[in-house]
């Protein structure tokens, strides 16, 4: 039997102190992540990365950033469910209104199978 290094517990994250452990909001976030099918005639192809700090948005990079949330839902009738906010960027709008920059985003509500909220399966 080979001997393990004992590594040190190191305690759960919960930075934004809203319950949900950051471990479990990455893996939220992971496995409800959109897809976008995106038509080749569209004048960005892919969300956009912006530099954050900027009083006037500027586009970093279109590189397929797409930022996230999660959050607990208070007005719920279960304590463990959680709304998802995706919220992808893009450089152009290209519609009948075009338009330089455009925000725009999707949401999901989850429910948690059991009352175990330290994992996300």
């Amino acid at each position: 039997m080979v001997a393990q290094e004992l590594v040190p517990s190191i305690p759960e994250a919960d930075s934004d102190r809203d319950g949900i452990m950051d471990r479990v909001e990455q893996s939220l976030l992971i496995q409800f992540a959109p897809t976008f099918m995106v038509s080749g005639q569209e004048c960005s192809a892919l969300p956009a990365e912006f530099i954050p700090n900027r009083a006037d948005p500027m586009v970093r990079t279109e590189d397929g950033t797409v930022y996230g949330q999660v959050f607990p839902v208070k007005t719920s009738s279960s304590p463990r469910t959680a709304e998802i906010h995706f919220y992808h960027l893009w450089k152009r709008d290209c519609g009948g209104h075009s338009h330089p920059l455009d925000a725009e985003h999707v949401s999901v509500l989850v429910q948690a199978s059991s009352d175990d909220l330290t994992s996300a399966t």
